[in-house]
């Protein structure tokens, strides 16, 4: 009886099995959380990453946070005496110009019925996303409350590198009311 072919064929699974836990591809998802505070006390719209098994987000605090699902989301939030309503689409990762991590999209932000924040003249402004060019991103925007004035809060990041994550993160702070 002749074994070499079924010792050949066992060897050669045994060398794919070993070697396909060895060999992965980079895999990662640009996306975005939202937190609504109780009591009136803020709203959030933060960054997240996940690459390959591991996640990042970028809000104030972890808990309460949520992960927003594809497609468009109409988020409500009561900050102070008035309401937040962000509109934001968020797309999964895709084929086409810079679109292969995701893309997440802030199409208006109100307070008051009032649209406040950073949102550009053109709809569907990036959050989370940079494909050219040396503008940053918007990576955390924020409405809360303090003792005496509504404030919007906003982060912005330089880039986001595979070795790195978000380079040159800065934040600023603007009285809405």
């Amino acid at each position: 009886m002749n074994t070499t072919p079924l010792f050949g064929r066992l060897a050669y699974t045994l060398v794919l099995a070993a070697t396909a836990k060895l060999a992965h591809a980079d895999a990662i998802e640009f996306g975005a959380v939202t937190r609504c505070e109780r009591a009136g006390a803020g709203f959030e719209l933060g960054a997240y990453v996940q690459f390959n098994e591991q996640i990042t987000i970028l809000a104030s605090k972890y808990k309460g946070t949520r992960r927003l699902p594809y497609g468009r989301q109409s988020l409500r939030c009561r900050v102070g005496e008035a309401m937040v309503v962000a509109e934001v689409g968020v797309n999964p990762p895709s084929n086409g110009e810079c679109m292969g991590a995701g893309h997440v999209s802030l199409i208006s932000l109100t307070y008051a019925g009032r649209k406040v924040g950073p949102v550009s003249e053109t709809l569907y402004a990036p959050f989370n996303w940079k494909c050219t060019g040396s503008e940053p991103m918007l990576v955390r925007l924020g409405v809360r409350r303090n003792v005496d004035n509504v404030i919007l809060d906003q982060c912005t990041a330089q880039d986001w590198k595979w070795e790195s994550g978000y380079t040159e993160i800065k934040c600023s702070a603007l009285v809405i009311q």
